[in-house]
């Protein structure tokens, strides 16, 4: 969600918050992250079943979908079954023109994506409105929140998904801040901009370590942290 923000806005705010990204290194760090985790949660399901659903929500104007997308895709092809599994990409994301650099992008993937194994549905919908709609039942096998946790209600999004989107054994996969200058950015922006969010940002880690811990799920949680010169 933070990124289809960029591509509509001239607002100073936003342009400085461009800057953090940009400066801070946060892309390459979520980078790093997926590299280093997203390979051990690739289900044994894809290659039993020969199809890996994952749901995307906040997803920006794709970026992070295609790296998330790249790793799990050199994850697989490690594996004798690589070439018969099939991935299907659910991306939710409310912003018009995100959703059109979202469209551009995957028109030409980047290989080992470009192999036709690969399908994608980008719905131009809040996950609240998705939650509201009619689609077809589909189970996920992933389920991710990559930096667009703070703009939900963290409780009632977690419950959905797991309810409602993930399969028997899928995994919710959530990446976001503690408070650390990011939060602050973020906070100055949802005042300026009067954004409506659900949840409070600082402490959104914490929060959703509660909600699982009350709903009894298993849980792992990577702390990372990082620094550059801003």
């Amino acid at each position: 969600m933070t990124s289809s923000l960029f591509a509509t806005s001239g607002n100073p705010y936003l342009k400085s918050y461009r800057v953090f990204l940009d400066k801070s290194g946060q892309t390459e760090k979520i980078n790093d992250l997926l590299q280093l985790h997203i390979p051990s949660l690739v289900p044994i399901k894809a290659l039993q079943e020969r199809s890996l659903n994952i749901l995307s929500i906040g997803s920006g104007n794709g970026q992070t979908d295609l790296s998330f997308l790249r790793v799990i895709k050199e994850e697989l092809i490690k594996t004798d079954l690589w070439r018969n599994v099939k991935i299907f990409n659910r991306a939710i994301e409310p912003n018009l023109s995100s959703c059109g650099l979202y469209k551009a992008a995957i028109e030409n993937l980047p290989s080992p994506l470009d192999d036709g194994k690969t399908a994608f549905d980008i719905c131009q919908q809040s996950l609240e409105e998705y939650q509201q709609s009619h689609r077809e039942p589909l189970s996920f096998d992933i389920v991710h929140f990559i930096h667009s946790i703070y703009f939900v209600d963290i409780e009632k999004a977690l419950l959905h998904c797991f309810e409602k989107e993930l399969s028997d054994k899928g995994k919710i996969i959530c990446i976001a801040a503690r408070r650390d200058l990011a939060c602050s950015v973020l906070s100055k922006l949802q005042q300026k901009l009067q954004w409506h969010v659900g949840s409070e940002i600082y402490d959104v880690v914490d929060k959703m370590i509660q909600i699982a811990n009350k709903n009894g799920w298993k849980i792992e949680v990577h702390d990372q942290e990082y620094s550059r010169g801003l």
